[in-house]
């Protein structure tokens, strides 16, 4: 018995052994098929690295990108976001060509274009048997932006003084201060022709006005901004060139012209026009560099109280000249009582120089 137990465990040993050898054997068929194991399922799947790219078996390569900026409004061709090889410089050519989107508006989010969408898309594109001869690889998704530059408030605040000095170059207004109404910069296209344009430009009517400032890209508008303007008023003041005592006439040496700025439009009553004040007299004392205004200033007195007075009397052709006595001080255009010597009545004449008066009935 102890003979037939050593027979069993001879017989287990050399079983293990035998299931051993077996798996080696089998461990290295398999690796020596592996290679080609490898390449039969994978066979539709594009190439892994760049090497497989350039696999006899793969006549075409389309090597996506990461991402791309657009620098037109065109549609979005395969050439521009894949990289293509192969030695069919035609078939290249072709692929290069063919629309795959358009790019988003400046701005705006990117499209997105998948390397699986790719694949669909010459699938259905190309015959069978130039398909199966594309690799694809690279990215698995493209983003396509559209290249932009922006414009700041600084940016628009120049290009709206331009304007405004442009369009009222020959006129009285001068701009002071300008508040773009902006609190992010504007996102335009980089490339192709950016439009400015301002609306209400009739000429301002306030002191501070509101415009609305437009950028647009060929026909769409991008963005409108309200731009607030403080406005003054070009004008050339007569100041007094001296101390100027109450009575005095004024007189060409007494008054100088200055270029200013105001804040409204000028008043009538400010002295804008040498001609209207030469000759008048101070109503009140005025410091040397003082605005003149008509408030300031009076007519002088032509006929004064108590004077004997030339009264000229005019009715139709007939003109009467004769003397009285003037009952009040009259200015120059004034309606005054004067006394008529000759008879003693009271007569009305308007001022017309010193001393004389015209009557009318």
């Amino acid at each position: 018995m102890m003979k037939t137990g050593r027979a069993k465990k001879i017989n287990s040993g050399s079983g293990k052994r035998l299931a051993a050898a077996s798996s080696l054997f089998l461990l290295i068929l398999l690796l020596a098929l592996w290679p080609e194991y490898g390449r039969a399922v994978q066979a539709d799947e594009p190439p892994a690295d760049k090497s497989r790219v350039a696999d006899k078996n793969w006549a075409t390569a389309v090597i996506l990108k990461d991402r791309w900026a657009a620098e037109r409004d065109d549609e979005v061709l395969l050439g521009d976001i894949a990289r293509l090889q192969g030695s069919d410089a035609a078939l290249i050519e072709e692929l290069s060509r063919i629309p795959v989107g358009r790019p988003p508006r400046a701005g705006t989010a990117a499209t997105v274009v998948t390397l699986q969408g790719i694949r669909h898309l010459l699938r259905r594109s190309l015959p069978t048997d130039i398909f199966v001869k594309i690799a694809f690889s690279g990215s698995d998704r493209c983003l396509i932006e559209r290249a932009y530059r922006e414009i700041e408030a600084a940016e628009i605040e120049r290009l709206f003084r331009e304007w405004f000095s442009e369009r009222f170059s020959r006129q009285e207004f001068e701009l002071e201060r300008v508040r773009v109404f902006l609190t992010q910069p504007v996102k335009v296209p980089d490339g192709g022709e950016i439009n400015y344009e301002v609306h209400n430009p009739e000429p301002p009517s306030r002191q501070e006005e509101t415009f609305l400032f437009r950028i647009s890209h060929r026909e769409d508008l991008i963005r409108q901004i309200r731009i607030l303007a403080t406005i003054g008023y070009r004008a050339t003041m007569l100041v007094a060139a001296k101390d100027l005592a109450k009575g005095e006439v004024i007189s060409p040496a007494k008054v100088i012209e200055k270029a200013v700025i105001l804040r409204n439009r000028p008043d009538p009553e400010q002295a804008v026009d040498p001609s209207r004040i030469i000759g008048l007299v101070c109503r009140q004392p005025i410091r040397a560099g003082s605005e003149l205004t008509l408030k300031m200033l009076d007519q002088p007195i032509l006929i004064r109280k108590g004077a004997i007075i030339k009264m000229v009397l005019e009715s139709n052709n007939l003109r009467i000249i004769g003397l009285g006595r003037a009952r009040a001080d009259g200015r120059q255009g004034e309606i005054i009582r004067a006394e008529n010597l000759s008879s003693q009545g009271d007569v009305y004449g308007k001022v017309v120089s010193e001393n004389q008066i015209l009557v009318s009935f």
